[in-house]
């Protein structure tokens, strides 16, 4: 393999816009390299280690231990500020004590509660108002006291600056800082994920990673980093579709730019692959490598997973209402149970081997906590290959609709679909398994879904009438065939109408469409059996 850099030492090396497609680094050591705008897709970075260069390590701690030195002596001043003004007998440097306290203790406590650059825009605004408090005794004649009050200020702001700077470099992983329990905090629930020390934990990563290894504006698609270590590595503007982070070390430690992997719970489903119960309701999930995820439960409601890797997935009871399903591989996964109401899939939507034995067309309400399944008795399952052929149908449906071909042009495409499962399997027959509790509960179905539409009240009402004497002419001892027949028809047509002319009404037409063929169909082979 000519791309074969497996198991060696890389460090500092320089790919930049190489083209290193398929090019494996399993095991290699790559701290410092840099990948900007290389072409990596489907590289193999299986185990790798990436970090920083060994002279930039040295660096950071060289100007941390300058820095921790600088905020000791602040340290120490402060220390004695505080002993020494509060206990000596001159009221200036009583006053200077206190204001300097004060003023830290505002830093102190707006940092801790709300971050730390409201912390320090709380400590500026203290310090202006300290300063006009001094200028204000000036004028009455109180210079003493003003000019304790302005040096206690100088020293305070000095000290929170310097602080600052310094948990920058502290945070980063090089030098411990006692003295600054502050610090220490700041720095602990920013690495801990604190959403209210969320520019501090951006800051230390980007600055961090500044000499780590770079796969700035790479090319990552189908790219591997399983197990392998991430620390200080930047992935800012990097293509990350479908890149596979199954047990990666450190995931939390990278610059992610704008990608995904700058979300919490993101990183930690794409390194677990466990999202069981999750909500990841409207995110954008695009290109998102989940393959053979645990996502039972999980809600994607108005999700986009479009161009995502969902093979092998367990999407067992998902909600994928609304979801974007452009282009996604959903091969051999599993969606039994699933809710998927207004979902978006495509002809690109790769659907090979999925497992279902059942499905749900919309959310279940307290009133109906099974609605609109499919099979639509209870106590049957899909067969194999059944579940694949509604897929086809729905699809069918839609190049029908967009054709502007008719409700007969519908059914005999569905009936064509149902011959061709016959022949396919002659032991099965989707019409075949109805009986006439089924087709009530369809019609109640459509009946549900026509109240919920937005048509004219004339119209609704008309709609509804038809259905329910649909519904009469089929539950009579000897069915009305040609009578229900008709009624349906006219339902078909009022909807057809709707859609055409009201784009909310698409919703309705593709709803219905499939569940009024089916009812036909099934009248159809009573007529000619």
């Amino acid at each position: 393999m000519t791309n074969d850099f497996s198991k060696q030492n890389l460090r500092g090396h320089s790919f930049k816009r190489q083209d290193l497609t398929g090019a494996d680094f399993s095991y290699a050591d790559i701290r410092g390299v840099d990948f900007t705008g290389a072409n990596l897709k489907e590289a193999k970075f299986i185990g790798a280690k990436t970090g920083l260069r060994y002279q930039w390590t040295m660096g950071l701690v060289l100007i941390s231990r300058l820095i921790s030195r600088i905020s000791k002596a602040f340290s120490a001043y402060i220390d004695y500020l505080s002993s020494f003004n509060f206990y000596n007998s001159t009221a200036n440097n009583f006053y200077a004590g206190v204001v300097c306290l004060v003023l830290l203790t505002i830093f102190w406590v707006f940092t801790v509660n709300k971050g730390i650059v409201v912390g320090f825009a709380a400590f500026v605004i203290a310090v202006v108002g300290a300063f006009v408090f001094a200028k204000a005794l000036a004028k009455v004649g109180i210079q003493a006291g003003a000019r304790a009050i302005t040096g206690a200020v100088a020293f305070a702001f000095a000290f929170a600056t310097v602080g600052i700077l310094a948990l920058f470099f502290i945070n980063a992983g090089f030098l411990a800082f006692a003295a600054a329990l502050l610090i220490f905090y700041i720095g602990w629930r920013a690495l801990k994920g604190d959403e209210r020390q969320a520019w501090t934990r951006s800051f230390e990563i980007i600055f961090a990673a500044t000499r780590g290894t770079s796969f700035r504006d790479a090319d990552l698609t189908d790219a591997d980093f399983t197990r392998a270590t991430l620390k200080n590595t930047d992935f800012s503007n990097s293509i990350l579709t479908r890149t596979c982070f199954h047990q990666a070390i450190i995931l939390s430690f990278v610059c992610p730019g704008a990608t995904y992997l700058g979300h919490t719970q993101i990183r930690n489903l794409l390194v677990t692959g466990q999202g069981q119960g999750q909500n990841f309701d409207y995110q954008d999930l695009w290109g998102i490598n989940l393959k053979g995820a645990n996502l039972t439960d999980a809600s994607f409601v108005g999700a986009d997973l479009s161009k995502a890797n969902l093979h092998k997935a367990n999407l067992s009871r998902a909600k994928l209402v609304k979801t974007q399903l452009n282009g996604t591989d959903l091969t051999d996964a599993t969606v039994t149970g699933a809710y998927i109401e207004d979902w978006g899939i495509t002809k690109d939507t790769k659907f090979d081997g999925v497992k279902c034995e059942y499905i749900y067309t919309c959310l279940p309400t307290s009133e109906n906590p099974h609605p609109f399944r499919k099979p639509y008795n209870s106590q049957k399952t899909f067969v194999d290959g059944e579940f694949c052929d509604l897929i086809e149908q729905i699809f069918d449906t839609l190049d029908l609709y967009h054709q502007g071909n008719n409700i007969h042009a519908i059914a005999t495409s569905h009936q064509q679909n149902v011959r061709n499962q016959i022949q396919r399997q002659p032991s099965v027959n989707t019409e075949a398994f109805l009986t006439q509790d089924d087709i009530g509960k369809l019609l109640a179905e459509l009946e549900t879904l026509i109240q919920g539409a937005e048509l004219p009240a004339d119209i609704q009402e008309e709609v509804i009438e038809d259905l329910r004497a649909t519904k009469k002419a089929i539950d009579k001892k000897e069915p009305n065939i040609i009578r229900a027949l008709d009624r349906l028809t006219n339902v078909a047509e009022i909807i057809e109408t709707a859609a055409n002319t009201v784009d909310v009404n698409q919703k309705l037409w593709y709803t219905a469409m499939p569940i009024i063929a089916k009812v036909t169909n099934f009248l159809s082979a009573a007529v000619n059996p």
